[in-house]
């Protein structure tokens, strides 16, 4: 990924429809799978772990670390907290759910 100069910004897109790949589920936290089985259904399951996965796996590249040992910190609500100072640990990081085209939303 490169250093980028302070103040850049990086998106990423994910298309939270596609297929699970094996190793997924092992790469999230014991809290994360927790909350993807309690989900109530297999898509809304599918999506959450899609997207852990794959938030998971962007920030593992951008700190050198394997995606399955990053600890990330979110508040009561599931959100990420509100940013934190003095280095260490994953930059902040914040997820967009937009639901997909054709099904009730602009997103996508």
């Amino acid at each position: 990924m490169g250093v980028k100069p302070p103040g850049t910004v990086r998106v990423w897109r994910v298309h939270l429809d596609r297929p699970e790949r094996p190793g997924w589920w092992s790469c999230l936290s014991d809290a994360e799978r927790e909350r993807a089985r309690a989900l109530a259904g297999p898509l809304d399951r599918s999506r959450y772990v899609v997207a852990h996965a794959a938030l998971r796996s962007v920030l593992g590249r951008a700190c050198g670390m394997p995606a399955g040992q990053l600890r990330l910190t979110t508040d009561p609500s599931g959100a990420p907290p509100p940013g934190r100072g003095g280095g260490g640990g994953p930059p902040p990081q914040k997820q967009m759910h937009n639901p997909p085209r054709g099904r009730g939303g602009g997103g996508g």
